[in-house]
C-alpha cells in the first residue's frame, strides 16, 4: 500500500515561502486541494512536489528559449 504523506498550512507556508495568512488564502480559495481528517486541514506533499516540478520545468524552457536567442 502507498502512504500518502500531508503537510499541515504551517508547512505548507513554509516550503512555499509564503505567509500563514497567505497559505490560509490559498486553501480558503481553493487553489490547493485539501484533506479534513478530525479538525486538521492537511494538503498532499505529492500537490507541493509537483509544483516544484512544474516550476522548474517553466525555468528549464525559458532558459533554452534564452539560449537560443
Amino acid at each position: 500500500m502507498t502512504q500518502v504523506h500531508f503537510l499541515t498550512i504551517k508547512e505548507y507556508a513554509a516550503r512555499a515561502r509564503r505567509s500563514p495568512a497567505s497559505a490560509n488564502r490559498d486553501v480558503t480559495r481553493g487553489r490547493v486541494p485539501t484533506v479534513r481528517i478530525g479538525g486538521r486541514v492537511l494538503i498532499p506533499v505529492s500537490f507541493f512536489d509537483d509544483l516544484q516540478k512544474a516550476a522548474y520545468l517553466d525555468l528549464a524552457a525559458e532558459k533554452e528559449i534564452s539560449d537560443a536567442k
